[in-house]
């Protein structure tokens, strides 16, 4: 008995599951926006991480950067799933994840 969905099934999971990675990367730009915005304190000698420009324009671009390469890999990993018979759960897992690391080293950027 085959319990492998049809490959067609797979497809609009695959572009079902990574879809939303583009409103997550609006929501990730505009949660390093807040960051940055929140940094307004960085005054003189301030020695925090976030009052670095350069810092601050990567805290805004990673969580596009990381939703991008979510998309990117999410989609190469799940068209191999579907042509090699197999389910697309962890190739949309491994786009999300790549997503929620972008953003956390954002974060965590911003906040140091």
């Amino acid at each position: 008995m085959d319990i492998t969905p049809p490959k067609d099934t797979r497809t609009v999971r695959l572009v079902f599951g990574l879809s939303p990675l583009v409103l997550a990367a609006v929501l990730g730009y505009f949660v390093s926006v807040i960051l940055v915005m929140g940094s307004a304190a960085c005054m003189g000698g301030q020695q925090a991480l976030i009052c670095s420009p350069r810092i601050q324009s990567w805290v805004v671009w990673l969580p596009i950067g990381g939703a991008a390469a979510g998309l990117l890999t999410g989609g190469l990993l799940g068209y191999r799933s579907i042509k090699h018979d197999k389910p697309v759960a962890q190739a949309i897992g491994t786009g999300w994840m790549m997503w929620v690391l972008a953003e956390m080293l954002a974060v965590i950027m911003g906040t140091t």
